[in-house]
């Protein structure tokens, strides 16, 4: 369970900072399939930075991923 700066416990994704988001993905899925991912998901942006020339912002490819997420695959 992910708890703020005050001690209360976060469920609500929409109300978490960055780093309490991480951590409640980190805690919610085995350590190596984590890190699996950590390292495919950096892959995947550094190569489409360098193929866009950088010309997308990180925020897109999160937009991107949550919305390939919602897709059965």
């Amino acid at each position: 369970m992910v708890k703020n700066i005050y001690g209360q416990a976060i469920r609500d994704m929409e109300k978490m900072r960055v780093e309490e988001k991480i951590q409640s993905i980190a805690e919610a899925i085995p350590a190596d399939l984590y890190e699996v991912l950590t390292r495919e998901w950096s892959q995947f942006v550094k190569t489409c930075v360098k193929k866009g020339q950088g010309k997308r912002k990180l925020e897109e490819f999160d937009y991107f991923f949550e919305l390939f997420m919602k897709f059965p695959h």
